[in-house]
């Protein structure tokens, strides 16, 4: 086959080497290009370069070998054509590269009149990397360091708001390094508002962003500004936070016990920024925001009761069958003067130590049976009660255990001690599947609001902001006490 065969076009006119690249043989592309190697630059069907056709599959390594083949070929229209289909695939290193080799592309708009930033914001997952740090954030640095040096105040702010606003979008799907590169370079950001004048902080609030919502502890004196802003319908920041957050951000693994616990809070965490008299504050429907969270998180309530009480229940049975079998099981303790003293010893303990953990497992579950369903014990006690009495029902449990195998130890013929140890093994396997199930749900929902309580009190380190920018954050007018007088881009 000469290089002219191998450069034939089907119906669609696609060539065998626009085919390889779809299909994402890089192997078989280069030993076509043995054939013809001008064949990167033979268009497919629609017109399409082989280029093109790589980042519209997500092709990394094909699009890489064949970029330096086409990129002196490409027109305007091609070469951002393939930057922004980089960029949607997820082709971020070889966008970086386009950008670099290019920085006019900063300012480059797709079909739907985007830019890259745009398209960037709507891509947290992109800026998740633990190691290093993430191309996707690189570039995104790049480009807002372009349109800065290039463009003026008024045109950068309409380029960030047209069509779509930038950092609502980020904000909305918790694009957190995004909107912290963007703010690092602009404080001024942290003042603007989207069409119903809420600010990022109040987006976040609303989604259940904590790492954005958090960097409202590092704007110094900018924070008590901002969180007197209102919405149109009156609604100020704590009236998002007793809202209950859109459905795709509500995590139904949780429980109804811990969603509203996670919910609780939230609200505690806005209420401490706020000044006193604004959480007592009606939005336009007259409802002020601890109204607002009794009506919206109504049922939640209820499903949380009603679990708890549930876990409670079944939690008390297992204790109690534990209580009752240890008890009568301890008056027939071994003899110190047993031929395996220490074994004893250990069996005596293990005995009273799970007496004294069922006992107060099952005093914990009967004390949640019983208590006050009010809002702030779903808030402390109740998850302290449901906490304690789990983990005192799973001591009970192991130390139950060894009490048991203990005893089979030393009842059983010394020929037959491997029969303990066997049983030791599997006995412990109920103990196993208890943790694994009951256990880890528990402890990572514990991490979670553990996790969200600390970020939300301020004391993540983040440091997004340098506290020498702060002067510049709090603009304020003539009318200190008035939100709406401050200035906002």
């Amino acid at each position: 086959m000469d290089e002219d065969e191998v450069a034939l076009q089907d119906c669609n006119g696609n060539t065998a080497f626009s085919l390889a690249v779809a299909s994402g043989s890089l192997e078989v592309a280069m030993i076509l290009m043995q054939k013809n190697a001008q064949l990167p630059l033979f268009r497919g069907g629609q017109g399409q370069t082989p280029l093109y056709i790589a980042a519209l599959f997500g092709y990394a390594e094909i699009a890489w070998f064949l970029y330096p083949l086409t990129k002196a070929t490409l027109d305007q229209k091609e070469w951002i054509w393939i930057f922004f289909t980089c960029i949607h695939s997820d082709l971020y290193g070889l966008g970086l590269k386009m950008f670099e080799d290019d920085s006019a592309l900063a300012m480059a708009r797709d079909v739907n009149d985007d830019t890259a930033l745009h398209i960037l914001a709507r891509k947290p997952l992109a800026f998740l990397q633990q190691s290093s740090e993430s191309v996707a954030l690189k570039l995104t640095r790049g480009l807002w360091k372009e349109i800065l040096m290039q463009l003026p105040d008024f045109n950068v702010k309409q380029l960030i708001d047209n069509p779509t606003r930038v950092l609502f979008e980020a904000a909305e799907v918790g694009n957190f390094p995004f909107l912290v590169e963007l703010i690092h370079s602009y404080p001024d950001l942290v003042w603007k508002v989207d069409d119903k004048n809420r600010t990022i902080f109040h987006v976040a609030v609303l989604n259940r962003h904590a790492n954005i919502f958090n960097l409202i502890h590092e704007i110094g004196y900018a924070k008590h500004a901002i969180v007197t802003f209102k919405d149109n319908e009156d609604n100020n920041m704590l009236h998002l936070a007793a809202t209950l957050p859109p459905q795709h951000r509500q995590n139904a693994e949780l429980g109804g016990t811990w969603n509203l616990h996670h919910e609780l809070v939230w609200f505690e965490a806005v209420k401490k920024i706020m000044q006193p008299s604004y959480a007592e504050l009606k939005n336009s429907n007259g409802f002020t925001p601890q109204d607002v969270f009794t009506i919206t998180h109504a049922s939640l309530f209820k499903d949380g009761e009603r679990w708890m009480k549930d876990t409670a229940k079944f939690g008390m049975l297992v204790s109690i069958l534990i209580t009752i079998g240890v008890f009568l099981a301890s008056f027939h303790a071994v003899n110190g003067e047993e031929k395996i003293l220490v074994l004893s010893h250990v069996l005596n303990v293990s005995v009273l130590v799970t007496l004294a953990s069922s006992s107060i497992s099952t005093l914990m579950f009967l004390s949640i049976l019983t208590s006050n369903y009010e809002k702030m014990n779903f808030l402390y006690v109740l998850p302290f009660k449901l906490i304690t009495g789990l983990v005192t029902l799973f001591i009970a449990m192991s130390t139950m255990m060894v009490a048991f195998n203990g005893r089979l130890f030393i009842s059983l013929p010394h020929g037959l001690k491997w029969v303990a140890t066997l049983t030791f093994t599997g006995t412990f396997i109920p103990v196993a599947l208890f943790v694994l199930v009951q256990h880890y749900q528990l402890l990572s929902n514990m991490w979670d609001s553990t996790f969200v309580s600390k970020l939300l009190s301020g004391k993540g380190k983040y440091h997004a902001f340098h506290r020498k920018t702060n002067a510049s954050l709090y603009t304020e007018s003539h009318d200190a006490c008035d939100g709406s007088s401050f200035h906002v881009l």
